[in-house]
């Protein structure tokens, strides 16, 4: 699990933490309101309790789910982060393929459905021969400058 602060804005990656977990997160009075939740446990029941939801109250929230993980997302998971957040605020990688999010950290984050590449795999059909390479060029460079970004902001030099 990792909560990404940046600026105004709180990121939280929940990995596949289940509700036992969530409850210990609680406890600790560790978690704070989000801007943006990846969903844990790619939306499964046993994660993202109505109590978590309540706590970090997502703006936006993003669930891996597709294709390979067919009993996923459950069907009382996505009723509870429903009721917290709007329909067109819910994004799955399933429908949506890879979700992009560019931030200055302050001002509304810029979301980005890239229906036609899934980098987690959910999807198993790509056209690649709509994908050229300058495009793929431009995702991975983007993927490069976050993750060098991230490190320069781990190791305080931003």
């Amino acid at each position: 699990m990792l909560q990404l602060n940046y600026k105004d804005k709180k990121y939280l990656f929940t990995g596949d933490i289940e509700n036992k977990v969530e409850n210990e997160l609680i406890k600790m009075n560790t978690l704070d309101n989000v801007d943006i939740l990846k969903v844990s446990h790619h939306g499964s029941n046993s994660s993202t309790s109505t109590k978590f939801l309540d706590v970090v109250s997502p703006k936006y929230a993003i669930i891996s789910s597709g294709s390979t993980y067919t009993q996923f997302p459950n069907e009382k998971c996505l009723k509870r982060i429903l009721e917290k957040v709007k329909v067109e605020n819910l994004y799955l990688t399933e429908r949506d393929g890879t979700i992009w999010v560019t931030s200055d950290g302050l001002a509304e984050d810029t979301i980005q459905k890239l229906d036609k590449l899934n980098l987690d795999g959910a999807k198993s059909t790509i056209n690649y021969n709509e994908l050229n390479y300058e495009y793929l060029e431009s995702i991975l460079i983007s993927m490069f400058s976050f993750f060098d970004f991230f490190v320069k902001i781990i190791e305080k030099k931003i």
